[in-house]
């Protein structure tokens, strides 16, 4: 069986080598992640990001990865 090439490590990026290389989910399609701007409460931007990850079927690797893209 094929093996998909390794997901590649950028020793610059806020993710650990380990999360760098975990693949997304094939099924991860998130839809208007959102960007934190201060104008809501911590607690409940934490809430919605954490609701809208799983529901586009994301997982805890999934729901940091997608944290620093929005950051």
């Amino acid at each position: 069986r094929n093996q998909p090439p390794p997901m590649p490590y950028d020793p610059k990026s806020p993710l650990t080598q380990i999360l760098q290389t975990k693949r997304w989910p094939p099924e991860y399609k998130p839809q208007n992640l959102p960007r934190r701007d201060g104008s809501v409460d911590p607690r409940q931007f934490i809430m919605s990001y954490k609701a809208i990850v799983a529901v586009a079927e994301g997982d805890e690797t999934t729901m940091a990865k997608s944290f620093v893209i929005i950051a």
